[in-house]
């Protein structure tokens, strides 16, 4: 296996120190902070009026093309590793955006392995991306509530486990060049009161409990802070710090901006304060009905626009405050899309942008399996899609 990973850091490391490669970085602000699963690079301001894509493959598709045991993936690093190590270079060698290679190798645990820190349990499977046990109730009632404590890092399995990753991909890659990034907590307020709670309790709790609503707040929001204080006495100053605040669960018709505005907001800008911006704001949406209260917090590097709400808005809202994240829709603008519908699709994005003067933002799509194309006609398409992208996109006009 060493020898296997040898083999695939060089092929790595030249991808990394290629020209093509040092090109696309000079398109980002910011390449290592949002430690994630897909690449997620800050871009910098639109220059010459060439506005930077990047697509990615869906972890369904990579899981077919290289057969990865996925429950082995996420709990041995050196198999984590070799599984990102290949994905990487297949990408880079048959997809031609501009997804940057950097020398910070994110440590991803699966969704909501953050909410294991607070007794949340995940289930695995060798063909399936983890997912969190919906049964296994932490808080189901106020005399739970009443017995829950923030949780001590310096006991606990899952930082155990996160700790394990990062130090044994660091030793794998040592002399390298390239460096592990910490695990980091993606998930706002509400998803971790959804999973502690339960998504059918918690939206009650929204109209007839809102004590419940503001004690598991507090809980989660303060246990984020305490994690993160714990995250640095592990990797010190060396490492950038990103804030993610990924905020699926907060969108109509979930809950109102009513409900936003009053039980929510207010501790997503506990978080602001305390680390002192976002590096990244993700919503799949729609969230057009909460740009406005979004907007009051302070400062946030990336604003996504996911494929449900409207970029126009979104647009008007942050395209002077954030750089912005547009996020093709995959199966309107990728699977059953046409080629003359998605060219004018990114005229579309990009004359409007250009209109309202957005200072910086970037194209984004990720496509996943479907029953209706096959595994090599995806990537065929995503490769047409690639080169539709630079005609339109990378044009000075």
């Amino acid at each position: 296996m060493k020898h296997k990973i040898g083999k695939l850091l060089e092929e790595y490391q030249d991808i990394h120190d290629s020209d093509y490669n040092k090109k696309n970085r000079e398109i980002f602000s910011d390449t290592d902070s949002i430690i994630i699963d897909k690449f997620r690079g800050i871009p910098g301001p639109i220059k010459n009026n060439k506005v930077p894509y990047m697509f990615w493959i869906g972890f369904d598709i990579w899981k077919d093309i290289f057969h990865i045991n996925i429950e082995r993936m996420y709990k041995e690093p050196e198999y984590y590793l070799e599984c990102w190590l290949k994905t990487k270079i297949f990408y880079s060698k048959n997809i031609d955006d501009c997804n940057y290679f950097g020398n910070l190798i994110p440590i991803w645990l699966g969704e909501g392995f953050e909410s294991t820190f607070l007794g949340c349990r995940l289930k695995y499977s060798k063909s399936a991306e983890p997912s969190v046990d919906r049964e296994h109730i932490i808080v189901k009632d106020n005399e739970d509530l009443k017995k829950i404590k923030l949780p001590d890092f310096e006991n606990n399995d899952s930082m155990a486990h996160a700790v394990n990753f990062y130090n044994g991909i660091n030793k794998l890659v040592n002399g390298s060049g390239l460096k592990a990034g910490f695990p980091d907590w993606h998930y706002g307020p509400t998803a971790m009161c959804n999973y502690l709670r339960g998504f059918e309790k918690l939206s009650l709790d929204f109209l007839t409990d809102k004590s419940m609503v503001g004690g598991l707040m507090k809980f989660v929001t303060d246990s984020r802070i305490k994690w993160s204080e714990a995250r640095r006495k592990i990797v010190g100053s060396g490492e950038p710090e990103g804030v993610v605040i990924s905020n699926d669960d907060v969108s109509v018709p979930n809950v109102s901006p009513d409900i936003y505005r009053e039980l929510i907001l207010p501790y997503e800008k506990k978080l602001n304060r305390f680390y002192g911006y976002f590096s990244y704001y993700h919503n799949c949406g729609p969230i057009d009905p909460f740009l406005e209260d979004i907007n009051s917090i302070e400062k946030i590097n990336m604003m996504h626009s996911g494929p449900f709400s409207d970029f126009k808005k979104v647009g008007e809202a942050f395209g002077r405050k954030s750089a912005i994240e547009l996020h093709l829709h995959p199966d309107k603008d990728f699977i059953n899309c046409s080629e003359r519908d998605f060219r004018t699709r990114l005229y579309d994005i990009k004359n409007y942008y250009n209109e309202i003067e957005v200072k910086a933002y970037c194209v984004r799509l990720t496509s996943y399996s479907h029953p209706n194309i096959s595994l090599i006609e995806n990537i065929k398409k995503l490769q047409k899609w690639s080169s539709i992208s630079s005609q339109v996109l990378l044009k000075n006009s």
